[in-house]
C-alpha cells in the first residue's frame, strides 16, 4: 500500500473519532436524530463524571471558559446550565422514565447551592434551583418508583421537595419529635441503614383522647369540693371495663405515629416553575 494512502486513511480515520466524540445529538418533533458540534467535548475540560442507574453509560460535568453543561453517555444528550464558578454532581437517579441529577454548584449568590436536573424523554429537560439557605446542608435523597424526596435538615426541621411526573413541589416544613432523624421516603425507596420507609417518623393527625380517657378524666380530675364531682356510685360500676380500656388506649398514638398516612404521601405540595427549561431540539 502506499505510504501517503495509508497517511490519509489514517487522517480520515483520526477525523471520524474526532467528529464522533465532538458531537451532540438532538431529536426534532418528529423524533428524528441531528447531530450537531459539541465544542466543549473538544475544547472544555471534564470535571466531573457518575455513572447512570443502567451501570454501562455515564453523565459528565463539563466546563469551558465560565460555561458548564452536562453529557449524558452514548446518548451524546447536552444540556447547557449557563455561567457558574464551580460544580460537582451530588446524585444520580432513574425515577420512572426520568433521569434525574443533582448537582451542588457555585453560584456567586452562593457558594453551595443545588440543582436538579431532570431529562426525560428525547425533547425536554428541566432544571430547579432549590431554594434554601446557602448553609451548606447536605440533602437526603430518597427515589422510589415514581417519587423522589429531597430532604433538607436544619436542626429538627425538614424542608421536603417532591419530585413526580416531571414536576417539582414543596411542602410545608416538618418539625421533627426529639430521638428521629429524618421522615419516611416514598413508595419502593429504602433509608440509608436499609430499613423500611414506614419504620422511621410518619407526622400523623393530632393526638385526640379515646373514649376510655374521657371516661377517666371525671374520676381523675375530681376534687371533692363538690358533690357532683365525685359521685358515690361511678367507681363501684367502672373497675372491671378499665384493665380491657387502658391497652388500647396506650396502643392508638403508636399506631397513629407509624402506619403510613395516605393523604400525607399523596400531598405534592407548592409546586416549583423551572429555572431552566432545555429544548434538546435546538
Amino acid at each position: 500500500m502506499h505510504p501517503s494512502f495509508r497517511t490519509t486513511a489514517s487522517l480520515l480515520t483520526l477525523a471520524s473519532l474526532l467528529a464522533l466524540s465532538g458531537c451532540a445529538v438532538k431529536y426534532d418533533h418528529r423524533g428524528h436524530t441531528i447531530l450537531s458540534a459539541d465544542l466543549p467535548e473538544l475544547f472544555g475540560t471534564v470535571m466531573d463524571s457518575r455513572l447512570l442507574p443502567d451501570g454501562q453509560t455515564s453523565v459528565t460535568l463539563r466546563r469551558m471558559g465560565d460555561q458548564w453543561s452536562l453529557k449524558f453517555g452514548t446518548l451524546s444528550r447536552v444540556v447547557d446550565l449557563g455561567a457558574l464558578r464551580g460544580g460537582r454532581i451530588a446524585h444520580v437517579s432513574q425515577v420512572g422514565t426520568a433521569t434525574n441529577i443533582l448537582l451542588l454548584i457555585d453560584t456567586p449568590q452562593c457558594g453551595r447551592q443545588y440543582r436538579l436536573v431532570s431529562v426525560a424523554g428525547k425533547s425536554q429537560a428541566a432544571v430547579w434551583d432549590l431554594d434554601m439557605p446557602c448553609t451548606g446542608v447536605e440533602p437526603l435523597v430518597q427515589t422510589g418508583r415514581v417519587e423522589q424526596y429531597i430532604d433538607f435538615t436544619v436542626g429538627s426541621r425538614v424542608s421536603r421537595f417532591v419530585y413526580r411526573d416531571g414536576k417539582l413541589g414543596r411542602r410545608p416544613d416538618v418539625v421533627l419529635p426529639p430521638g428521629v432523624t429524618s421522615l419516611p421516603g416514598p413508595v419502593g425507596s429504602q433509608d440509608p441503614a436499609g430499613q423500611p420507609p414506614g419504620d422511621r417518623y410518619q407526622p400523623g393527625p393530632p393526638f385526640a383522647p379515646s373514649a376510655a380517657q374521657l371516661r377517666q378524666r371525671p374520676a381523675a380530675s375530681a376534687t371533692g369540693s363538690t358533690p357532683r364531682a365525685t359521685p358515690a356510685p361511678a367507681p363501684a360500676a367502672e373497675p372491671a371495663p378499665r384493665p380491657r380500656a387502658r391497652p388500647a388506649a396506650a396502643a392508638a398514638p403508636a399506631s397513629a405515629r407509624t402506619a403510613p398516612q395516605t393523604p400525607q404521601n399523596l400531598d405534592f405540595g407548592t409546586e416549583i416553575k423551572p429555572t431552566i427549561t432545555v429544548d434538546l431540539t435546538k
